[in-house]
């Protein structure tokens, strides 16, 4: 079991999440009522900074905010989820996005309908602005980027790897179709785990560019 949170300034909500299901599930779930149910953040805060927080108790709530509003640093950026609308199915913008808030892993990871894609090409999702385009609410947790995509990796059921962009006719910019070639469930653990093999396909595209 582990915890995700909610701070809507008005209230402050606590859920317990089963790392037996889909993390990203279960908060959809949460969320049938809310305004904007298929838009969200979820951030990551250290185990060690979480347990200096009573969220029972409404001092300790205004100690936590009072910190995350004078630290920048205290919530890192880690996934998002869009599934309003279709997009285009981009998988820049569409699906379930993931980032290493320790930069170690390079660029993202997207899971739409079972099929996850990881892009060591593309920036750290949080650093497109337009991403997940107007999503309002966000949910911090002490789960780990590895264990996040451990558990994203365990509910998937493709794997590809993201090597570079076909070019579109009469264009300058490499944009189109994303090259993708299907790897195994081992080799995307790998990749999640280990940061020379991101970094590998990254100079390979920056050489072929």
């Amino acid at each position: 079991m582990a915890n995700v949170f909610i701070d809507n300034i008005t209230e402050f909500n606590q859920y317990d999440i089963d790392l037996n299901k889909n993390v990203f599930d279960t908060i959809l779930s949460l969320r049938q009522n809310s305004i904007d149910p298929q838009r969200f953040f979820l951030k990551y805060i250290s185990s060690s900074e979480l347990k200096k927080y009573d969220f029972s108790d409404k001092n300790s709530i205004n100690e936590f905010r009072d910190a995350r509003y004078s630290n920048y640093e205290l919530i890192k950026g880690m996934a998002g989820c869009n599934y309003a609308g279709n997009m285009g199915n981009d998988i820049r913008e569409y699906g379930i996005i993931l980032s290493d808030p320790s930069e170690q892993i390079r660029g993202q990871f997207n899971i739409t309908d079972g099929i996850m894609t990881y892009s060591p090409i593309f920036p750290f999702f949080y650093e497109q602005r337009d991403l997940i385009k107007f999503a309002s609410d966000t949910y911090f947790t002490s789960l780990t980027f590895e264990e996040l995509l451990l558990n994203q990796i365990n509910n998937a059921t493709d794997y590809y790897i993201h090597v570079g962009n076909y070019r579109k006719a009469h264009e300058v910019a490499n944009y189109g179709v994303y090259i993708l070639e299907k790897i195994s469930k081992e080799q995307m653990i790998e990749y999640a785990t280990n940061p020379e093999l991101g970094t590998k396909v990254l100079k390979k595209y920056l050489n072929i560019k």
